[in-house]
């Protein structure tokens, strides 16, 4: 899709949209201004996103006439890589040995592979190729290949890709395209991953464009890359694996658009976790390492998040034999939340108050909710208390009342891991309802769930709900001291000393005072709630913009089309040798220092009209690009003056809009 200008053309809205764990948000900003014009929350429909995606365009009723670009940051790539989903995929593995899991459902060592310096370690062996490729090709969809120092050379899989394409026809992932990064293993996994999910990807994209075309809108789409980004969703159909965490890395533009700060920490807490990431010189912080999924270490380039499971849904238990209070990092369904469309809980949890239960092992407070998935084993979920879920979610003791079953048998947690149930229960949301520091569905049922938990525990409601809420606390400073601190040496030790001392009450005898000296952009629905308390007690400034509640879906159309470019110079016997992601190019000369201007002309150039190119093809606009070499040299062992250059790291950046805004003429 493409918007045209022209004379009865005014296009300057775009539409961001971030399906998350809990909510799909969406708004409509006016591009040409910055103002939002609308912003909404829709509940995310697990079993299927675009559910979530079309309530999401329904409820923001977009002019479409007026809109520029529409984009898109998901989960989807990340829960199909956690949850093993996507395509069957053949590895094909070059001049290295299967030394460690690679998620494939074929793997194959292959003869060939270049060493450090570009040069081939062998033949390929082709005839091998030919024959596993043959063996599998009617098993599997797509072929991942990855080559052994495959970023200095890649002709070794350029090789295979084409022998694939040109005899099959079958899609082929290169290492080599993904990544310049070194790390054999970690490719590999990164270019099979990518071919497991091009037809997720391809689903996702293809359903989002009808919905679109459902709506009238006709307009760009784009989505959002795990380092914030944006990239055209035609592009992302080849490299969906650059948008896993593109949920995350949206929330930190989305902050840093609403607040202007180019330097600071943002912290995004959700329903289900919260994620906090440092923001330096207007960009987020990305992560030297690459992105760690589903077990999987990967080369892709997303932003350095920390993420710890607390969120305004977590589920707040007491231990049965010491009365320890803990908060998460299991996510239930709030009980002031499941009570508006379920009047019976309040009921419920009345009679239960007025039975005076025994204490048990169960929170008294929980109740479980019959998920959409079928099943009818009776061992795992007995007919008698699915029957009774149908008409809606009950606590365990009442489940046993109604059926004379003994609750010490019910096996609640089982049939929770089984996906039979889901459970609500009391959550820091409920904690607050209780307070009255939050309006949020019904607080009667929050204040019953309360009561319950004291009576059948022995403890004050007062104690249950201080320990509660400094349990959130503690838990928000920590992943912000570690944010700050990072793996300074000591500081896991003390770590924990800090939070004490900060959210103890009565204080100690001494004074330690700590705060951050960055700001603190905090920004999710539940964030008003929490963080003003704990950010007083850090001393610490805290930047709590409007709109925050829907950020993510504000960075998911605020973001910039933004390409990298790494190249590596390095000398060798008789002269220079550029290495790209494309290609080895050497440079014979006589004089080195001469040869060595030459080649650093020729790199800075094949690297920001590679940046360009591409930035273009992602759908940039107004691209600016910039480039640079970092020169390193080492001291001479027999002079001390003297310094050999060692190599040349060529970067170039580009940056530009992902939208072309279209006025009156």
């Amino acid at each position: 899709m493409s918007n045209t200008g022209g004379k009865d053309s005014k296009r300057t809205y775009g539409i961001g949209i971030d399906s998350g764990g809990t909510f799909t948000d969406g708004v409509i900003i006016d591009l040409s201004c910055g103002k939002i014009i609308k912003a909404i929350k829709t509940r995310t429909t697990h079993h299927k996103l675009l559910i979530g995606v079309r309530n999401c365009l329904d409820a923001l009723d977009a002019p479409k006439d007026k809109i520029a670009v529409v984009s898109l940051s998901t989960t989807l790539a990340t829960n199909s890589v956690v949850e093993g989903k996507g395509a069957d995929v053949a590895t094909l593995l070059v001049g290295q040995k299967t030394m460690e899991k690679i998620p494939a459902e074929a793997v194959f060592d292959i003869d060939g592979g270049h060493d450090s310096a570009g040069n081939p370690l062998m033949d390929l062996d082709m005839e091998t190729a030919k024959a596993c490729i043959e063996e599998v090709k009617d098993k599997v969809s797509a072929f991942a290949v990855s080559s052994i120092m495959s970023v200095r050379n890649p002709e070794h899989e350029l090789q295979l890709k084409r022998y694939i394409t040109e005899t099959y026809g079958m899609p082929v992932i290169c290492g080599h395209e993904l990544t310049s990064a070194l790390g054999a293993y970690e490719r590999a996994v990164t270019a099979t991953l990518n071919a497991r999910l091009l037809p997720v990807i391809r689903e996702l994209i293809s359903s989002v464009h009808q919905s679109l075309e459902e709506k009238g809108i006709d307009a760009p789409l784009m989505l959002v890359r795990g380092d914030g980004s944006l990239v055209a969703a035609e592009q992302a159909l080849d490299r969906p694996i650059e948008t896993m965490l593109s949920g995350p890395a949206a929330s930190i533009i989305g902050a840093r658009y609403l607040t202007g700060l180019d330097n600071a920490i943002v912290t995004d807490m959700g329903g289900t976790t919260t994620d906090t990431a440092l923001i330096r010189d207007g960009l987020p912080r990305v992560s030297e390492n690459g992105a760690l999924v589903g077990g999987f270490l990967t080369r892709v380039k997303a932003v350095d998040i920390h993420t710890i499971g607390l969120g305004g849904d977590s589920h707040v238990q007491v231990g049965f034999d010491d009365n320890e209070i803990t908060v998460g990092p299991q996510r239930v369904v709030p009980l002031c939340v499941i009570a508006e469309e379920h009047e019976h809980i309040v009921d419920e949890l009345s009679s239960l108050i007025n039975m005076n239960l025994k204490k048990s092992r169960h929170q008294p407070a929980d109740f479980l909710m019959l998920t959409n998935k079928g099943l009818e084993d009776r061992s795992v979920l007995p007919s008698e208390v699915r029957k009774e879920l149908e008409k809606g979610p009950h606590t365990v003791e009442y489940l046993g009342n109604k059926l004379g079953m003994n609750t010490s048998f019910m096996s609640a947690e089982a049939w929770k891991d089984k996906g039979l149930v889901m459970l609500c229960g009391l959550t820091p949301t409920d904690f607050k309802v209780f307070h009255g520091d939050l309006e949020m569905g019904v607080p009667e049922a929050p204040r019953l769930g309360v009561e319950l938990t004291c009576q059948n525990y022995g403890i004050e409601q007062d104690v249950l709900y201080t320990e509660a809420i400094r349990q959130v606390n503690k838990m928000i400073s920590g992943i912000l001291y570690e944010e700050v601190m990072g793996d300074r040496k000591g500081f896991a030790e003390s770590r924990e000393f800090l939070q004490n001392e900060t959210f103890d009450d009565p204080r100690p005898a001494y004074n330690l005072d700590v705060s951050l000296n960055i700001p603190i952009i905090a920004v999710g629905a539940p964030v008003q709630a929490y963080y003003p308390e704990v950010m007083d007690r850090l001393k610490s400034e805290l930047v709590i913009p409007e709109n925050s509640h829907v950020a993510n879906a504000v960075g998911a159309v605020t973001g910039q089309i933004i390409e990298r470019v790494e190249l590596l110079i390095r000398p060798q016997a008789k002269g220079w040798v550029l290495y790209t992601p494309w290609e080895k190019f050497e440079y014979p000369c006589d004089n080195l220092e001469q040869g060595l201007e030459v080649v650093k002309v020729d790199a800075l150039k094949m690297a920001e009209e590679h940046a360009l190119e591409q930035a273009k093809k992602n759908g940039g606009h107004d691209i600016k690009v910039k480039s640079h070499i970092e020169d390193v040299r080492i001291a001479s062992v027999l002079t001390a003056d003297e310094r050999y250059y060692l190599e040349g790291h060529v970067h170039a950046i580009a940056m530009g809009d992902a939208y072309k805004i279209y006025l009156d003429e």
